[in-house]
């Protein structure tokens, strides 16, 4: 990582808090920005994966999540959505899918519970006409 995009990636957030995320001392990321020191490769991981590209993760998770960042805004942006996440949206996301899941996994049950009714009726149904055809008619 050069220092210029070592630069660029750690803009829009304070250095102190840069520094609380690495877990250093602020002369050791002064010395990391002015390329004095070498950026550590797990510190340049770290910084591609908090700060914009989930692509340094494509390697291990696959290329589903190459287009997928985080923002400077610490947002997590869709390749296909303008608006970052925040992670109560992400959160009530995963919520929502379930709640989902489960009231369909619900229609299903409720769908084949009314088949089953369906069939009870027409049963009983063609037992009425059988019977009323049966029953002798009373004056």
């Amino acid at each position: 990582m050069t220092v210029n995009e070592f630069r660029r990636l750690t803009q829009g957030r304070a250095d102190s808090s840069w520094c609380e995320y690495f877990g250093v001392g602020a002369a050791t990321f002064r010395r990391w920005k002015t390329g004095k020191a070498r950026i550590p490769g797990a510190v340049e991981r770290l910084l591609r994966i908090r700060c914009n590209e989930l692509s340094a993760l494509a390697g291990a998770s696959g290329k589903d999540w190459e287009d997928f960042s985080f923002g400077p805004d610490g947002k997590f942006y869709h390749p296909f959505w303008s608006r970052g996440f925040d992670a109560g949206q992400l959160k009530a996301m995963f919520f929502q899918v379930q709640d989902a899941w489960a009231d369909k996994r619900e229609l299903a049950d409720l769908r084949a519970e009314l088949a089953e009714l369906r069939k009870r009726e027409a049963f009983y149904r063609r037992q009425c006409q059988v019977e009323s055809r049966r029953a002798p008619a009373r004056a």
